[in-house]
């Protein structure tokens, strides 16, 4: 199954799956986090960029970016623009 031209097919069979992000730092206000993805994103995109934020959130906080290093062109601009509206929702 293919999905969207420009997101990952991994996460994109993915949807609808009850999924548990274990790693997801707990000091980041997801609430306000999710009000900020429906603002400025369209449903599908905020599910995949909260997707990619919960698995890979810790990056940023701890300033640790080593993770990506192996990672597809496509898996890496994906998690880097899900970091990327992690930090600016920080910032709002």
């Amino acid at each position: 199954m293919t999905g969207p031209t420009g997101f990952e097919p991994a996460a994109y069979g993915l949807r609808g799956r009850n999924l548990r992000f274990p790693r997801f730092p707990h000091d980041i206000d997801m609430d306000s986090f999710k009000v900020f993805l429906d603002r400025n994103h369209s449903p599908k995109a905020s599910k995949d960029i909260l997707y990619y934020a919960k698995i890979y959130g810790s990056c940023l906080l701890e300033h640790d970016f080593s993770k990506l290093n192996n990672f597809s062109i496509s898996k890496k601009r994906h998690t880097l623009a899900a970091l990327s509206n992690l930090e600016v929702s920080r910032d709002t």
